[in-house]
């Protein structure tokens, strides 16, 4: 089940209770003529198959951030397509479709701009897997974002956030602008 949840400003936030780790870059550090940013990779390996990107299921450590755009690529697929990008029935071909390309099929539901999103939030490799940063420029997204000046419709929600949302009982009334009031 997708765990998407709204903020005051009704904006979409992807959480998930089973599971959460704050997880920050280190800070840049000089080495000789470079400067190198290091990533924190992960190790632990949790959740649903069907929304898992490649490297989950190949057992490799991976940037939890990437493997996040992974699974909400998998979430816009399915809200705009109301059905799995890959089927989990067999994980060894569902590997196999990840990492091949063209193996994501669209319908007419989706334009031309949201198909592209999906193929970039859905790249097998993950250097070529747009990073937040990237995805919240798309065109499509931001067509479709309001312009209420809120801030980015985009963003992660850390552990200390998810913690609080999980000790208040999990269920957080969010009203509507306009009608009945939403529950996150």
């Amino acid at each position: 089940c997708e765990n998407l949840l709204l903020d005051n400003h009704l904006r979409i936030k992807l959480a998930d209770f089973g599971f959460s780790r704050y997880c920050v870059d280190p800070p840049r550090t000089e080495n000789k003529k470079n400067v190198i940013e290091k990533k924190i990779l992960s190790r632990t390996f949790c959740g649903s198959a069907a929304y898992a990107a490649p490297e989950i299921l190949r057992g490799q450590e991976y940037n939890p951030k990437l493997y996040d755009i992974w699974s909400a690529g998998c979430i816009l697929y399915i809200m705009i397509y109301s059905k799995m990008p890959f089927d989990d029935s067999d994980i060894k071909k569902m590997i196999e479709a990840q990492m091949t390309k063209g193996a994501l099929r669209f319908g007419s539901e989706g334009s031309s701009e949201v198909q592209d999103l999906i193929v970039r939030m859905l790249q097998p490799e993950v250097t070529q897997r747009w990073p937040i940063e990237l995805i919240q420029k798309h065109s499509w997204l931001s067509r479709q974002t309001n312009t209420d000046n809120h801030g980015s419709s985009i963003s992660y929600v850390n552990a200390m956030t998810t913690n609080r949302i999980q000790t208040q009982g999990g269920v957080n009334q969010v009203q509507k602008r306009h009608g009945s009031p939403i529950y996150a």
